[in-house]
């Protein structure tokens, strides 16, 4: 069960259960907690913290470019990450376990514009499968079975690439989602990732997948053509 609400500036969305996730990130604004920086970017940074002997992933987002485009979006969608715990915890409910949990989003907003994003979530032990072509290989084909069983949840991975997947003790898992659901676009995208970056062809006859190959040859050709 995901409660909604407002502290603090923040429009808080937050999984109930017996832990305190807003505490545990107040914990990390005082600087009172374990905590080592990951990945810093151009957008935010990845933290990875640890409270009463549990570790997570802290993701912080602060769109800096694009902005009229983000707003737009947001105004017509929403908030990704506050769409996305909500797709997260029901997918959880019908048993899919494929993807990292999430605990806690935090967004100061304007409008339904986020600012700033504090997405707290589940923190995986394992190797990528960008850690080596061995476990690439080994892999590639249970990445496409993951890929359908997200898709039958509501979930797309957004950006599939080797990076985006690890190999926990329970077994293959997706640590990063940016896809806002799973339509035939959405899963279309997937699928050529898959292809792209795998090397696997997915068993789906699929016209989204020719329409968004054909959306992107002609985008190249645009683009070609405004450079000359």
């Amino acid at each position: 069960m995901i409660e909604s609400y407002r502290f603090d500036g923040f429009c808080i969305l937050e999984k109930k259960d017996d832990k305190n996730y807003y505490a545990i990130l107040s914990l990390f604004f005082d600087e009172k907690i374990e905590r080592n920086l990951i990945q810093k970017g151009s957008k935010g940074e990845v933290w990875k913290v640890r409270h009463d002997g549990v570790c997570y992933a802290l993701k912080i987002n602060r769109p800096t470019n694009k902005i009229i485009g983000r707003k737009v979006k947001a105004l017509l969608k929403g908030s990704y990450f506050s769409s996305l715990i909500l797709r997260v915890d029901k997918a959880r409910a019908e048993e899919c376990f494929s993807m990292c949990d999430v605990y806690l989003v935090a967004e100061k907003k304007h409008f339904r514009f986020a600012r700033e994003s504090f997405v707290l979530m589940e923190w995986i032990d394992g190797p990528l499968l960008s850690d080596s072509e061995e476990l690439r290989n080994k892999y590639k084909n249970e990445v496409g079975d993951l890929l359908k069983n997200l898709h039958q949840h509501g979930i797309s991975s957004g950006d599939v690439h080797p990076g985006n997947f690890i190999v926990s003790n329970a077994g293959l898992k997706i640590i990063d989602l940016s896809g806002r659901g799973a339509s035939a676009i959405d899963r279309a995208k997937d699928f050529i990732g898959l292809k792209n970056k795998f090397g696997v062809e997915a068993d789906v006859n699929s016209w989204a997948i020719s329409l968004v190959l054909l959306r992107s040859k002609l985008r190249a050709f645009l683009k070609k053509a405004r450079v000359s």
